[in-house]
Formats: C-alpha cells, structure tokens, sequence
C-alpha cells in the first residue's frame, strides 16, 4: 500500500470554509499559530490530538471530514475551528510524508518511519539500540535525565566513573575514544533546557573539571583528543552560571576556584567572551584584591595558597587586560611583578 493511502486525505481549504464559515476560517489561517497540537494519532480513517487543552477528533469519510471537540462552541458535536486547525495540521503531515516517499532513499526512509505506528517503531528501534552499547547508553542517560527529578548522586557517581583513567590507553585513537564517551555524557547534559537546581548541576561540572584536570595530568593528549569533551563542558558551565541565583561577586569567587587551577586550559583563556560582563568586572576586581593584598602582604587565605604557577597565572591576565585598554602603566606593573616572581 502506497504511504500516502495509510494516511488521512487531503481536505481542501474551500471544504473546511463550509464548515466553519468563510469568515471564521480566514480568522483561523491569520491565527494558526495560537492552536497548540499535542500527542497526535492518525490513520487513514481517523486522526485525535489535544489543541489548547481541548480532545479534538476527526472521522474521514471518501474525502469528506466530520469533527468533534471539546470546547464549548462544539461541545463534543459540532465542526469547530478546532477541527479545522487540527484538520489543517494533518493536511500538512500527509503532504509532508508524500512529498518525501519520492525523494532519495533518505528521504523516503523518514516517510515510511512517519507512516508507522509510534509503539512498534519505538519497540524497533529499542532492539536496534542494544545492538550498540555506546548509543544504547547514551539513551539511558537520556531515560534517566526526563524522568522528572534528577540523581545528583547518581549522576557524580556516573563522572567520577567517567573521568577513571582506563588501565590500557595507549594510543591516541584510544584517547579519543575515551573523550568521545564524556563528550556525549556532557552533551546530553548539555541538551536540557532548563535545571530544577542550578546549584547542585554546577557543584557535579566542578566536580567534572577537577577530575578532567586530574586525568590531564596523567594522559598524553599532545593531539588534544579532548576539545570536542571540553568545547561542551564550557558550554554548560557558562550556561549554569547564568542560570544560578546570586551575587556575581559570589559566581565569580566560585569561577576563580575552578579557573586558578586550570592549567590545561578546560576553561577558555578569553574569560570575557565566555562570562556574562557583570560576572568578568567582578573577576577582575577579584584578582586585583588578591593581587593587593600579596603586594601589602595581608594574611589571606586566598593569596597564602597561591603557588607560584597560579600567581603568574593571575599577572598575566592582569596583563592581558591591561594591554585590551591599553593602560601601559598597569601591564608595565604587571611584567615586572611576572620578572621579579621568577628571581
């Protein structure tokens, strides 16, 4: 069976004017927009869905439709625009499905996958996702992060399982494998839209980075196998920070823990187009107080921990930014204080 013949026809606009009036359905074209479709079924006979809350359903009948909704105007009886709005959507689904049945092979496989019954397509591409572990994981993942309240636990777990370097890693097709497995843990990660606790999220990317330093520390990654792994992680660190409720001198005090001990550059080296501008000031002006109190050697926690790696570290951004706004007195205290940290 052609399938275009296992869907609904195809209803003309001039029918569907009939049955709810011209006037109503030109209404509707200009506001088509405003009809939320959601968990839409559909055969050659029939086609159900919910449109703004309302249960809409559609009875085809030799090229002819009758409809019944929900809502008050129709009240389970009548043709209303609802049904339209909905015939309309099955109208564009059926021409969408004929139109790729006589394209290339792609073309013509995403037809046939339309045109199936959603529970035994999903039942289909369960068994072909055992055949493969690392999709077959990855969909886990997947599972467990849209169920609702996430594992905190169990997903700091899962990283710390992630970032283990393996005993045998020896080439660098190997270490690529190994990034690819955690690019797609952060991808997936990366795909949510939004975080029930930005707070938690980030404390397991911290947690990320301090293990992605560790493992750096001891792989040989001189073709950094890592970027694609690294390019996600940033993308969901930045993301996070946004989303945390706060002070920015507070974000920013927590970037710098992560940042000053960063020396395998996970965290890019141009802070600015990375943070929000509210977040990098106070950075900034961080770096300088711990930079101030060194020079009035003040007792602080932060500046007693310093080791020499991570002062240079905080002069050359120093540096850096004085040389942005070209304040030559500020770099020209900056290099001498970088000379005089190696004598």
């Amino acid at each position: 069976m052609p399938l275009q013949d296992q869907h609904p026809p195809i209803i003309p606009h001039e029918q569907l004017a009939k049955l709810i009036g011209e006037l109503r359905f030109d209404e509707l074209l200009q506001q088509l927009e405003q009809f939320l479709i959601d968990g839409l079924e559909s055969n050659k006979t029939t086609a159900k869905a919910k449109i703004n809350g309302f249960e809409v359903k559609l009875n085809y009948r030799n090229n002819t439709v009758e409809g019944a909704c929900q809502c008050p105007e129709s009240d389970g009886f009548d043709f209303c625009p609802h049904c339209a709005a909905l015939c309309l959507h099955v109208n564009r689904n059926t021409q969408q499905i004929s139109s790729l049945a006589k394209g290339p092979d792609k073309s013509r496989v995403l037809a046939y996958l339309l045109s199936q019954d959603k529970q035994n397509l999903a039942k289909e591409f369960l068994s072909l996702l055992s055949k493969d572990s690392e999709l077959f994981e990855r969909y886990v993942l997947r599972a467990s992060l849209n169920q609702g309240e996430l594992d905190y636990s169990g997903l700091k777990s899962q990283i710390t399982e992630l970032t283990r370097k393996p005993e045998k890693l020896f080439s660098q097709r190997q270490v690529k494998h190994f990034f690819a497995k955690i690019e797609r843990f952060l991808d997936e990660l990366n795909a949510l839209d939004h975080y029930s606790d930005a707070d938690k999220m980030l404390k397991l990317m911290e947690h990320m980075h301090q293990r992605l330093v560790r493992l750096l520390d001891t792989i040989d990654d001189n073709s950094e196998q890592r970027s694609e792994a690294v390019t996600t992680y940033r993308a969901l660190y930045s993301k996070l920070l946004l989303q945390l409720q706060g002070r920015e001198e507070t974000k920013a005090k927590r970037f710098f823990k992560l940042w000053v001990n960063d020396h395998h550059a996970i965290l890019p080296l141009d802070i600015e187009a990375f943070l929000d501008q509210n977040i990098t000031n106070k950075f900034i002006s961080l770096l300088n107080k711990i930079l101030k109190d060194k020079l009035a050697k003040k007792t602080s926690k932060a500046t007693d921990d310093l080791k020499q790696i991570q002062r240079e570290k905080i002069l050359r951004y120093l540096l850096d930014s004085a040389l942005k706004k070209n304040d030559t007195d500020k770099a020209q205290q900056m290099r001498t204080m970088i000379e005089q940290g190696r004598q």
